[in-house]
């Protein structure tokens, strides 16, 4: 019943049972007041075990962990080596990038994260450490728009020292 779909136009049953994106399914069944025995079927694209760490859809761990107040999750990157007006934090859909440019060296590369959600950008804070590691918050259910509001999917800001008082602003 539930692959052929019969009685519905869309085959929205059968498109989700035959989508390749999950790769996890729950199953069970049990006694149904009206129906005798019912059968609940769950598909997901992943998921984490109570205590385990987050991880990317390929199985890469995100670093991704909540702060003590539940109120953001945290991530903290690999060492950057280099001064912070050399790095730059970009967000496009649920991938965020951290950009390092090595100026001597003439060199570039970056660390990534692809959240298990989407966030708009105005959730996200980063503070350069002493040890050269970016500290990046993002601050939980903070994307409730009011009507007409959009989030925005993509957005970089690049540290500048010498434009502390520079604010961006955007209407549509």
């Amino acid at each position: 019943q539930w692959l052929i779909d019969d009685g519905n136009a869309a085959r929205s049953q059968r498109a989700a049972l035959l989508d390749f994106n999950f790769s996890v399914a729950g199953i069970a069944n049990g006694n149904h007041k009206e129906m005798d025995i019912m059968t609940v079927l769950i598909l997901a694209k992943s998921y984490v075990n109570a205590g385990d760490e987050p991880k990317d859809s390929n199985n890469n761990s995100l670093g991704l962990k909540e702060t003590d107040d539940h109120k953001h999750y945290i991530i903290v990157s690999e060492p950057c080596r280099v001064s912070k007006e050399q790095i730059s934090l970009s967000l496009d859909g649920r991938r965020l990038e951290l950009v390092i440019n090595e100026e001597e060296s003439n060199k570039r590369s970056t660390q990534e994260w692809n959240l298990p959600f989407g966030v708009p950008a105005c959730s996200i804070t980063a503070k350069y450490m002493d040890t050269t590691e970016v500290e990046i918050l993002i601050e939980k259910g903070n994307s409730i728009l009011e009507d007409g509001e959009q989030e925005i999917y993509s957005y970089e800001l690049k540290a500048d020292e010498s434009k502390q008082n520079d604010r961006l602003k955007l209407e549509v």
